[in-house]
This record gives C-alpha cells, structure tokens and sequence, in this order.
C-alpha cells in the first residue's frame, strides 16, 4: 500500500476567523496522530481550487478542506477526476455538507482521527 499523503488545504478566513484559530490546532493534531501531511493555507479565492489540484496532481493520497461548505466545494472542484480522497475538517458557520456526512461540527479536531497514518515531519507553506 503506497504511503498516505494528505494536504490541507485551510481556508483562513472561514467561519469568521475559526479556519485561522483551527490552522494550528490542525497541525499539532495531525503531528500527533503520525499522519503525513502539508498545509496549504489559502491567500485568495482560487486558491481552494488550484491548491487542491496541484496537490492531487502531486500524488495527494487525501485533500482536506478546512473551512465551511464553499471551501469544501472548491476543493472538491479541484479533484475532480482524479484518484485523490476529500476529507473536511469544518470551520464554517454552517457547515451543512460536515453535518449530512454525520460529522461532528463542534469538535472539528476528531475528523482527522479516522484517516490512515504514516509518520512524516510536517511542512508549512502558503499558495
């Protein structure tokens, strides 16, 4: 089985700064679970979809958008066709598309706990 890469893809700005206070906590969890990942923190708004991507056309095993529903659109947008997994880490206001799948939108930290581990040092980065 190949190793599993995951990039996020976190929109800042999301949920009225949420996405900004989650960005760490993110990576400190990911660090701990031993998942292999990078953040990919969004400046703009084609970010999302140019990120996602690139990610996915660099082998991304899993995109993450964290964010509310738009961010997780706009990742979505940008797999699309390709082998690579969305997973959602919410940071929204509403979060609805987090609430149909049954994810647990006030504890947005747990989502990352059901994903496959790979231990791989982590690295930070903007579009």
């Amino acid at each position: 089985m190949p190793p599993v890469t995951v990039v996020v893809v976190a929109n800042p700005t999301s949920g009225r700064g949420k996405g900004a206070r989650l960005i760490p906590k993110v990576d400190a969890r990911l660090r701990s679970l031993g998942i292999g990942y990078r953040m990919q923190i969004c400046r703009g708004p084609e970010d999302p979809e140019r990120l996602s991507r690139q990610a996915a056309a660099d082998g991304a095993s899993v995109v993450a958008a964290l964010g509310g529903d738009g961010q997780v659109g706009l990742c979505a947008n940008g797999i699309i066709g390709t082998e690579t997994a969305l997973a959602v880490i919410p940071a929204g206001t509403g979060n609805d598309f987090a609430r149909h799948l049954g994810l647990d939108r006030k504890h947005p930290l747990a989502a990352p706990s059901c994903w496959p581990r790979r231990r791989r040092a982590p690295s930070m980065s903007s579009g």
